[in-house]
């Protein structure tokens, strides 16, 4: 089989990359080792990770388009009310839209077809070859695939587990402290089968090894976990079956913290819940000390098995979850509230096909990382890093769930929960993508990114995966038409055509208050009165200007050069606050001089999922003129607090 480009991965982000090379007239082949297309987004994780104090802005490129298109074909809203739920839709929906992007761009994904070897030659991969399917050759593959087995056959570099942190000069990194959060067990728990009593050996999913020092480097991962979606409709409501098999002492760790004081009263003590579009359905993730965290070295052993041992390791983490269900209802230390409320739960009879209900995508939190001649590490997520070859932008926490559960003065303790809040909308470049150029010149990684552990945990989340997804079909497409290695790819064409902040000349004039001002120009009166700034996510070019919220009555005017004229629908932009209620006006004064005469509106600085977005005014006639008679003009006259702005477009309507 032979295509001009070859992704491994159904993945969300394999999805993205295939549709984008599509759209550039490039031939797809999308091959999946599993038997399941859109990886977590449709196999498990109902949580899109997008929360309503994040400005809808910071997701970008294909997965802002993708869940459009669900808000408006799917749940018949707009795409901002979507976003005021965080995008938290229902898998079977984000499957089907899923299916109905690939079908009307005419890719037909090869499932269960399984990695075996990859051929190289001169650091170019020449062919790879599948169990199913045999050798399939391409000008370019991408490796979308949650294990990174891909980029491993093609001998490039890689990481497993967590750096130290003078690999990369972190803080964060390596071993952390046992920390005292509500995820760790409470005092009392001790690890051994007969409590007290080394001799009668540790119970499971407890290490026996000792705590290395504090930042020192650890080759583990983070717990996996199926994430689960329960219904507490009776019409929909399945049972949650018993494991195959059942072992009551891989729950005596809860049931000794519940003995200790750990709080266990309801479905929501042990488990994390998220409303869904449907409001009888959940998303459900791990919480607390043991929930549905697998904490056991089999995660950092699945990473790199053979797919023979990963079907076993899947299956002793699906019984791990069932049993753990089983075991609330039959222990004699859980509370009779607890057992009632969660047998009020069950598995969704709508969801996930033949799976009864069950998450057919194990949650694969962090596996292979790539090592290439670019790491994104923890001193990168800053929105001053100066990055010029950004393809999406990171906004979620680091969020590192368990590691491991040690031994500490005769207890259980777990170690690796790390929780840090990097600003949202910080650049992340197209270099993330690529190995080492002394390694491969015609792979780009998506999932198994260029990245530190710490870098990856607040990247790895399925709407930044897209827009990286997005960003690898583009370029291989530029590379499978032009010739050369995917590290010399023309960053202007390739972000042109992805297009993140919307702003591209010939589908938009924009003028922004940078200090350049190709599409026309902008005067402060009094002159020099606002303030450049660059502290807050939401601006294009290199800043945006406040007024301090000082000397009100002074203006911002805008004077765009208009090729031709005709009606324009209007766009402002402006960086969102640290949080909905900033220091924001709710009550700016913009006047929108047009062909027609002068329209007069007032702008909300404060309303949700605006800041940092562009903000739509409405449809205008403008004269042609360089710069246009028309003008857009901001005042401060009669705010109450700061006045913001990035930048103004003009779209032919």
């Amino acid at each position: 089989m032979r295509a001009d480009i070859c992704v491994y991965g159904a993945t969300p982000s394999g999805i993205a990359a295939a549709i984008a090379a599509a759209r550039e007239g490039c031939s797809i082949l999308l091959i999946e080792p599993t038997n399941w297309i859109g990886g977590t987004v449709s196999g498990g994780i109902a949580r899109t990770d997008v929360d309503e104090g994040v400005s809808k802005a910071a997701v970008v490129g294909f997965p802002d388009e993708f869940y459009g298109a669900i808000a408006r074909d799917g749940y018949y809203q707009s795409q901002n009310n979507f976003w005021t739920h965080s995008y938290n839709g229902e898998p079977s929906v984000n499957l089907a839209f899923f299916k109905r992007f690939l079908a009307h761009h005419h890719i037909h994904p090869i499932v269960n077809a399984k990695l075996q070897s990859v051929e190289i030659n001169d650091r170019t991969i020449v062919a790879a070859t599948f169990d199913t399917i045999g050798p399939v050759q391409a000008g370019v593959f991408i490796d979308a695939s949650y294990e990174g087995d891909l980029l491993a056959q093609a001998g490039c570099s890689y990481f497993i587990g967590r750096e130290a942190n003078a690999v990369y000069g972190e803080s964060h990194n390596g071993v952390g402290d046992l920390n005292k959060t509500a995820s760790q067990f409470p005092d009392g728990v001790s690890p051994y089968v007969v409590a007290g009593d080394p001799a009668s050996g540790l119970l499971p999913f407890v290490s026996a090894s000792t705590l290395p020092s504090g930042g020192s480097q650890d080759r583990q991962v983070e717990a996996f976990c199926y994430r689960l979606v329960l219904t507490n409709d009776k019409s929909n409501k399945l049972p949650i079956q018993d494991p195959i098999d059942y072992d009551p002492l891989k729950y005596e760790l809860l049931g000794r913290a519940i003995a200790a004081g750990l709080k266990a009263n309801a479905m929501t003590d042990l488990f994390m819940l998220t409303n869904l579009q449907n409001p009888s359905k959940f998303d459900v993730n791990s919480q607390g000390p043991m929930s549905l965290d697998y904490v056991s070295p089999e995660c950092t052993e699945y990473v790199s098995a053979s797919w023979s041992r990963r079907e076993q390791i899947l299956q002793n983490i699906k019984n791990y979850t069932l049993g753990l269900f089983r075991w609330i209802q039959v222990d004699a230390r859980v509370a009779p509230s607890l057992k009632a409320s969660v047998a009020s739960y069950g598995l969704c009879a709508d969801e996930f096909g033949t799976q009864a209900g069950f998450s057919p995508q194990l949650y694969v939190r962090e596996s292979r990382r790539l090592i290439g001649d670019f790491v994104m590490n923890e001193n990168h997520m800053t929105l001053a890093n100066g990055f010029t070859d950004e393809v999406a932008l990171g906004y979620y926490t680091v969020d590192t769930h368990p590691v491991q559960n040690v031994i500490a003065n005769g207890q259980v303790k777990n170690e690796g929960p790390n929780t840090f809040n990097p600003p949202v909308g910080y650049k992340i470049p197209y270099r993330v993508l690529l190995p080492k150029t002394t390694e491969c010149t015609n792979l780009l990684v998506t999932f198994c990114m260029s990245a530190s552990h710490v870098a990856f945990s607040s990247m790895r989340v399925e709407p930044v995966l897209m827009a990286l997804g997005q960003a690898a079909g583009i370029a291989a497409s530029l590379v499978v038409s032009q010739g050369f290695a995917v590290q010399k790819v023309p960053l202007i064409k390739l972000k042109e055509k992805q297009d993140i902040y919307r702003t591209v000349t010939g589908r938009a004039i924009v003028l922004d208050v940078s200090g350049t001002y190709p599409n026309g120009a902008v005067s402060q009166t009094p002159p020099s009165t606002w303030e450049y700034r660059s502290s807050a996510f939401g601006y294009i070019g290199q800043g945006y200007l406040s007024d301090g919220n000082q000397g009100k009555g002074k203006t911002l005017t805008f004077a765009l050069n208009i090729p031709e004229p005709g009606s324009y629908r209007v766009c402002i932009k402006y960086p969102a606050g640290s949080s909905i209620d900033a220091q924001r006006s709710d009550n700016v004064p913009v006047t929108i001089s047009h062909t027609a005469g002068a329209s007069h509106l007032t702008l909300d600085q404060k309303s949700t999922g605006q800041g940092g977005d562009w903000d739509d005014l409405g449809v205008y006639p403008f004269d042609k003129g360089f710069p246009s008679p028309n003008r857009i003009v901001l005042s401060t006259t009669g705010t109450e607090s700061f006045v913001v702005v990035s930048a103004v477009k003009l779209v032919k309507a």
